[in-house]
């Protein structure tokens, strides 16, 4: 026994080793290292149901029908029911696959384990409990196994749980909300916002999520990058799979691939974040690649931030946002406790004679009205409501001849934009021409007038649809339900068909206010900005497809309240 026990630490040692030797040293910091040459595919998928073509894709890698495949379900709270459901899915593609078990951690020294995997073409990881499946093979021979089959040509997979335990850290439970509202520090009941744990290391200086579109994991990913900033963030949609070769990383399926980088962060309190201090940081660097689609990981045009010359870019005199009025963007669709930015706004508009114009889509009378009345308690002498199907040239000149402010509200369906574009955009020309020298704000669905472009509709629900803006925010996109489900997919799509605009993405709690180029953002929870200028090259799905954008050279920074993003300079400032 004895004997045995100093063979299986030797043989420990000489696996640790040869993952040093792999892996090389890490990066320093502020910078990604190049990825080593793979020397055999990594296919890591996003979870959610199986896709055809990305098993076909596996099946291939891995060398067809005739592929000895090894489904290791570790991960699974029912191993047994996940390992036979794969033996039966990879049968219908002719492949004969056997399920491995490893009931008990003792399971990971036995011979006959690792004869198996010593001789498969194909080691798959089903979705699960990460971190059950790394601190269940974690210094196991199994771990040393695995990694001799993938030095010696065999195809490495995973899904969900499966795909996250490859990088040099993975990510534990937590939401975008958790990690945004918390970061690592934990609530009373003993639970972190986020929590980091060591991975094996396959990839090095990567961090791996799934499920990412669908379950909004960008805000936890962003935090995770944040922390640990020499890596790269990599955020995989369901059906979707991001596959290594070599240097070269590939999609294929019915999503998106996500690489975030944060080659020079300009702001970053990750380390500092928490309950009291709210998580900030950038700006990072997105690639987001859809399926046919592939980078190579150590070019550099790839890698690298564009380099900006920020003062110069301040100067300018096409530098945006330094001709706008300013303006107060409101997150919820009814009044806020925290109301001090509205205050300013009747303060701005004339205080106790301020002379207010609400503007509401046929849709949203009834909020308009809870408004009115919230004016008028906030100091405001005056407020009359004007309902979309109600405008007419006359009635709107002579309201707004008399107004020292005007307030938007709008519905779902966007019947104030649409009734101010209509007629070759008559009343939304008259509108523009008083809105340009008075105090604005906006509130709820209102808020995405003010821009290029107003987003309405859902893609998950088949009605989604953009309207031209108002564009009294020049070049913006503003978008209060930012947070929401396919909230990121809508912001990015329309920040795009801007060609060089950028998005605001705010949340119902959110106040953001809008003054000669800053945005200062107060109430609770933070605001995303999205930066288009240094964009190389996008591609935007049809019109009526629910499938993803692609884009290169996205920049995107973390906002939190009581804080601000200059625009102009086009960094944080926190």
């Amino acid at each position: 026994m004895q004997i045995y026990q100093r063979q299986s630490r030797y043989f420990l040692s000489r696996v640790l080793l040869a993952v040093a030797l792999l892996l090389g040293e890490f990066a320093g910091a502020g910078a990604a290292r190049d990825v080593k040459q793979l020397v055999a595919p990594l296919v890591l998928i996003g979870g959610g149901p199986e896709n055809h073509q990305v098993t076909a894709e596996l099946l291939s890698l891995a060398g067809g029908t005739a592929a000895r495949a090894v489904i290791l379900p570790v991960g699974s709270s029912r191993p047994a029911e996940a390992g036979a459901a794969w033996e039966k899915y990879l049968a219908a593609f002719g492949v004969e696959a056997r399920a491995l078990l490893l009931p008990e951690r003792a399971a990971t020294t036995a011979i006959e384990t690792l004869r198996t995997l010593a001789a498969a073409d194909l080691l798959f990881f089903t979705g699960g409990d990460q971190r059950k499946l790394a601190e269940w093979l974690s210094g196991t021979p199994v771990q040393g196994a695995l990694l001799t089959a993938w030095q010696r040509g065999a195809v490495l997979a995973g899904t969900s749980a499966g795909a996250m335990i490859w990088g040099s850290n993975y990510l534990v439970s937590g939401t975008s909300r958790s990690a945004l509202t918390m970061a690592f520090e934990k609530n009373s009941e003993g639970r972190p916002g986020l929590e980091l744990r060591s991975a094996w290391g396959f990839l090095e200086n990567f961090l791996i999520d799934t499920h990412f579109s669908e379950k909004q994991r960008l805000g936890r990913l962003l935090l995770a990058l944040a922390a640990t900033p020499a890596a790269r963030a990599l955020g995989i949609d369901e059906g979707t799979a991001a596959i290594f070769t070599g240097s070269q990383l590939r999609v294929i399926g019915k999503g998106s691939v996500s690489l975030i980088t944060a080659p020079s962060l300009l702001g970053n309190n990750a380390k500092q974040a928490g309950l009291r201090t709210p998580f900030a940081a950038g700006p990072f660097v997105m690639q987001r690649l859809i399926s046919g689609q592939s980078i190579d990981l150590n070019d550099q045009e790839n890698a690298k931030q564009p380099v900006i010359d920020r003062e110069q870019l301040a100067a300018s005199s096409s530098a945006r946002l330094n001709k706008i009025m300013p303006m107060t963007l409101v997150g919820s669709q009814l009044p806020l406790s925290s109301s001090g930015a509205v205050v300013d706004f009747i303060r701005n508009a004339g205080g106790t004679g301020a002379r207010l114009l609400l503007l509401a889509g046929d849709r949203a009378a009834r909020p308009a009205e809870v408004w009115r009345k919230q004016l008028l308690v906030l100091g405001a002498g005056r407020a009359v409501v004007l309902i979309a199907s109600s405008l007419h040239d006359q009635g709107l000149a002579q309201v707004l001849a008399d107004s020292s402010g005007i307030f938007f509200l709008e519905d779902e369906a966007g019947t104030l934009l649409s009734a101010l574009n209509a007629n070759q955009r008559q009343l939304g020309n008259l509108l523009t021409s008083y809105a340009l020298r008075l105090p604005l704000a906006a509130a709820g669905v209102g808020v995405r007038l003010l821009g290029a472009v107003a987003i309405f509709g859902s893609p998950t629900r088949g009605n989604k649809f953009m309207l031209p803006g108002l564009r009294l925010a020049p070049g913006a996109v503003i978008y209060e339900q930012f947070w929401e489900t396919a909230g990121f997919e809508q912001l990015l799509q329309a920040v795009l068909l801007t060609r060089g605009g950028f998005g605001i993405g705010l949340g119902p709690e959110n106040i953001v206010r809008l003054d000669q180029g800053q945005a200062i953002v107060s109430g609770q929870g933070q605001v995303l900005s999205l930066e288009g200028a240094h964009i190389q090259d996008f591609t935007l799905p049809a019109t009526d497809s629910l499938a993803p954008a692609a884009v290169r050279g996205l920049e995107i920074s973390v906002i939190p309240p009581d804080n601000a993003y200059d625009f102009q300079r086009q960094l944080p400032r926190f």
